[in-house]
């Protein structure tokens, strides 16, 4: 009798990552229930703060101190950096726009990265991958929704937290070949919480229960739903659950439109369409770029 571990079928990798991104978008609901009132950088203090302490039981049970030990300081610092003022970004996002269009302008994060992997990581990126990246950017500037009176500056907001988003995941790829996942989670966290605290002196909100209960929540839940979302990629291929991320999107407009009546308009609606058909299409590239690297 065989003594390997007894296989999952992919759909419960799909049910996990299903669960992680409703879990996502309860996080930034309750974030945008509460971020007009409560400056950023308290919020981000006290979520990293409740952030760290699942990362650190993850850490105890990965051997302790050796699991979040770096080694490269460099790249440490530098997704630190994107990764703070990213969080910055969205969560200035999140009160600005409705959910669903905060969202949507997120998931560029893929296509800029392969934007950028040319000058970045030296990939080369042929003409067919750089017209989806062109159907992307043409997706955002249809939700900056131009017109004769102006563009919607506040869409820039989660433009900004995809560009730095986009930063960090290439700088990932170098930092993963040195460092532990449960070292680079750490570190991020603790850069979260140093800048948060960092902005006491410019006047923060005393809370009640209910809203640092919130915020604690937030911090709790969002180490929870990452979670899932590395546990889904266990238990199926990244092919078969790259489509369900979009999903998310779907949940951000139901709680948008229960929650605050957020109904997306013709350019929002067009714009966000043409991000997740641009994301999808480079997904499939890069899937049958790989089936052909292990048939070759």
């Amino acid at each position: 009798m065989s003594n390997s571990p007894r296989l999952r079928p992919p759909a419960f990798g799909i049910a996990l990552l299903i669960a992680g991104g409703m879990v996502l978008g309860a996080v930034d609901a309750s974030i945008k229930l509460i971020s007009p009132t409560i400056p950023v950088g308290e919020i981000m203090f006290i979520r990293g703060c409740f952030t760290l302490i699942g990362i650190a039981a993850l850490a105890v049970a990965r051997g302790g101190f050796s699991a979040v030990r770096a080694f490269n300081y460099r790249d440490q610092f530098i997704r630190a950096g994107c990764f703070v003022a990213g969080t910055f970004l969205f969560i200035e996002a999140l009160w600005r726009l409705p959910l669903a269009e905060a969202n949507a302008i997120s998931f560029l994060g893929p296509v800029l990265v392969t934007a950028m992997a040319p000058f970045t990581l030296r990939e080369q990126v042929g003409w067919r991958r750089w017209f989806t990246v062109l159907i992307g950017f043409a997706g955002v500037v249809l939700m900056l929704r131009p017109s004769a009176s102006g563009i919607e500056w506040a869409a820039l907001f989660p433009l900004g937290a995809a560009f730095t988003s986009a930063y960090a995941d290439i700088v990932t790829r170098r930092l993963s070949a040195t460092d532990s996942a449960v070292s680079i989670l750490f570190f991020t966290t603790l850069a979260v919480v140093l800048v948060g605290l960092a902005t006491l002196p410019f006047g923060w909100q005393p809370l009640d229960g209910f809203t640092f209960a919130i915020i604690a929540g937030v911090g709790t839940f969002v180490f929870a739903a990452h979670w899932l979302i590395v546990e889904a990629f266990r238990h199926a291929e990244a092919a078969v659950l790259a489509p369900f991320k979009y999903l998310m999107l779907i949940w951000a407009l139901i709680i948008g439109y229960f929650g605050w009546g957020e109904v997306p308009d013709g350019w929002a609606a067009v714009g966000g369409a043409a991000i997740v058909v641009s994301g999808l299409l480079l997904f499939r590239s890069a899937t049958q770029r790989a089936q052909q690297a292990v048939v070759l």
